[in-house]
């Protein structure tokens, strides 16, 4: 019979062992939890470092999504971070969810797997048997409920195809997994559901200094259709335009797992299937811009670059590529609204080759936008900027054109008048009908033929995403792909506008006179030309190298 003292010692090495797991969840799992999954139940000794991070993103940034292979134990690490979740904070509610009851009876299962297997002492304290409770009444299409001794539950809930914005409708829970998201149907009401009822659950958890928050995790499901949304929530936690934060877990980040293990599951199967259910890429559809081959090298990680990223005006800027003065570069500028789902961007590329050297893609005012281009033009001197003419756009022209600096380097657009056989000159450039095509026919033809020019992540993103609907073609969004575009489309059928050269023998005066007016900032009277051949200490030390360039292409 133990002594009182021994008795004492134990309860204090309790309450001390219950403190650190408690305060570190990889704590209670590596000392107290083992392996359900495995005959012996094992003990767990150590996460894979995706693992570890789903949960710290968890418990950091409160939204996780979660892009994960098949097979690589992303389920297990969010069933191990509920369970610690329910055990060591009493009264506390989850909730999983999947779209088949036999998939959400699985989940509860597995989470029920998972506490029976605890060491002691904590399955003395809280033992993993249940406590017999009813459903509760406020929730719909109930398929599993337990209740642990400390009040903790877990409810699994199939969402109904009829009406999926009632699988969130009473929630009161701080923690909610959704389970292949990306085949839900409906997805944008399921989660409409579930975030209007937690959005005060979780300040209240907040408040008691509770973990909180929702995990979605999948599978691609294609860029178009029922995957859909959970491809746009993907590229938008990327590109940090969304409060879930992106955990990308590949099956060869898993130690385990081999070439010839990946050959054995995956034999037989259709190589769509394996191309989403493991190699994780996004598949387009009949409707997709680019075919399959051209989305697999986009989404190709391995050959990503990483940038250095800069801050200008309190604005994140990637560089890809320093300023080289043997080079001439385009920017083109897409403008939006501070508010709304459209993103500014601005994107560098260098003339000859059309590669993306700099990107900034994000939520700014306008002005802050025009600040910014002006400081990028700092860093890259040797180019032509090519903003949009549209309604928001003429404020960066108006911007631009009362810069002296910015003035002479900006991109103005020969307007012909059929009716006087006329030229006029417009600072940008307007999109119509015919030039979006053109446009969008550079993008694909240059994308296509070498899509490594294509550096930034969120540009292969919103390349990936783009759809043909209808007689358009367009994405959500794809900001920075016009962006892209309007360098691309100037530099294919406005060349001489850029080189101002119109032949290999002469030279127009009349036809290029605004360049060497502009650029040089002289004389502002188009009866005044100054002959860049004549005045060789006036011209611009790139003139010679880019005089012939696309001489070809600009005949189009």
């Amino acid at each position: 019979m133990e002594s009182k003292q021994e008795q004492e010692d134990k309860i204090g090495q309790f309450l001390e062992e219950a403190a650190k797991c408690t305060s570190d969840v990889f704590y209670f799992i590596t000392h107290y939890c083992r392996d359900y999954t495995m005959p012996g139940y094992p003990r767990i000794t150590k996460l894979h470092k995706k693992q570890e991070q789903i949960i710290n993103t968890f418990l950091t940034d409160h939204y996780v999504i979660i892009n994960g292979s098949r097979q690589t134990g992303k389920t297990f690490s969010v069933i191990a971070l509920f369970s610690w979740l329910i055990y060591f904070h009493g009264n506390y509610k989850t909730a999983v969810l999947s779209k088949k009851a036999q998939s959400t009876y699985i989940l509860v299962k597995e989470m029920k797997d998972f506490l029976s297997v605890v060491d002691p002492p904590f399955t003395t304290i809280f033992p993993a048997r249940l406590r017999s409770g009813s459903s509760v009444s406020t929730i719909k299409s109930l398929e599993g409920h337990f209740i642990l001794k400390n009040d903790s539950e877990v409810i699994g809930i199939t969402i109904p195809a009829d009406t999926p914005e009632e699988a969130g409708r009473g929630l009161r829970q701080g923690a909610i997994f959704v389970d292949e998201i990306a085949y839900l149907k409906n997805t944008e009401e399921v989660m409409s559901g579930i975030e209007q009822t937690t959005n005060r659950v979780f300040l209240n958890y907040e408040k008691r200094n509770y973990p909180y928050g929702i995990v979605l995790a999948s599978t691609p499901n294609g860029i178009t259709g029922v995957g859909k949304w959970y491809y746009q929530q993907w590229t938008a936690a990327l590109s940090d335009r969304t409060k879930y934060k992106p955990v990308r877990f590949h099956w060869t980040e898993v130690s385990e797992y081999t070439e010839e293990w990946f050959k054995k599951v995956t034999k037989g199967k259709n190589p769509r299937t394996i191309a989403q259910e493991y190699d994780l890429v996004f598949l387009g559809s009949n409707t997709s811009f680019f075919e399959d081959e051209t989305i697999r090298v986009l989404q190709d990680e391995s050959i990503d670059i990483e940038p250095k990223r800069i801050m200008i005006n309190n604005l994140k800027v990637d560089i890809y590529e320093e300023y080289d003065p043997n080079k001439f570069y385009l920017i083109g500028v897409d403008s939006a609204t501070l508010h709304g789902g459209d993103m500014s961007s601005i994107e560098v590329i260098d003339f000859m080759t059309g590669e993306q050297v700099a990107e900034f893609v994000g939520k700014c005012r306008v002005e802050d936008l025009c600040i910014l281009l002006s400081e990028l033009v700092k860093l890259y001197p040797s180019c032509n900027i090519v903003p949009e003419a549209n309604g928001l756009g003429n404020q960066v022209i108006e911007y631009v054109t009362s810069q002296p600096n910015l003035r002479y380097i900006t991109f103005k657009q020969p307007i012909k008048n059929v009716n006087t056989n006329t030229t006029a000159y417009k600072y940008g450039l307007t999109l119509n009908k015919d030039n979006r095509s053109l446009l969008l026919e550079e993008v694909y033809t240059k994308v296509k033929e070498e899509p490594h020019l294509i550096k930034s992540r969120a540009l292969k993103l919103q390349l990936i995403g783009l759809e043909i609907k209808g007689d358009r073609i367009e994405g959500q969004p794809d900001d920075a792909v016009f962006a892209l575009g309007f360098t691309y489309l100037v530099r294919a059928k406005y060349p001489n506008r850029i080189t101002r050269i119109t032949g290999q023998e002469q030279i127009e005066m009349r036809e290029v006179n605004t360049l060497f007016n502009d650029r040089y900032n002289m004389n502002e009277d188009d009866t005044t030309y100054i002959n860049p051949l004549e005045k060789p200490e006036l011209r611009n030390p790139l003139f010679d190298k880019f005089s012939s360039i696309f001489l070809k292409e600009g005949q189009k």
